[in-house]
């Protein structure tokens, strides 16, 4: 699912409740989201355009989530299911 998600619509989150949980399941998405499409992993933060990795994109696309300035999802992207 994470390689048909377009890049700038993809989020990562944890549905734990406990912060100290939280945070290292989300690290481990991040990590993962990186190594699928392909994306650098910042751990530390520049700010250049040019070196944006998956962090800065996840950055990105949450706050045009937060905003609601997120384009809908082109036709390439739809999947098609069939409900039964």
């Amino acid at each position: 699912m994470i390689a048909a998600c377009a890049d700038d619509r993809i989020l990562a989150e944890s549905d734990y409740d406990d912060i100290n949980m939280s945070t290292p399941q989300t690290w481990d998405i991040t990590k993962t989201i990186a190594e699928v499409k392909q994306l650098t992993l910042e751990t530390t933060w520049s700010g250049k355009l040019e070196e944006r990795g998956v962090v800065c994109r996840l950055k990105e696309n949450w706050e045009r989530f937060c905003e609601g300035n997120h384009t809908p999802p082109s036709r390439q992207h739809k999947v098609n299911r069939k409900i039964s």
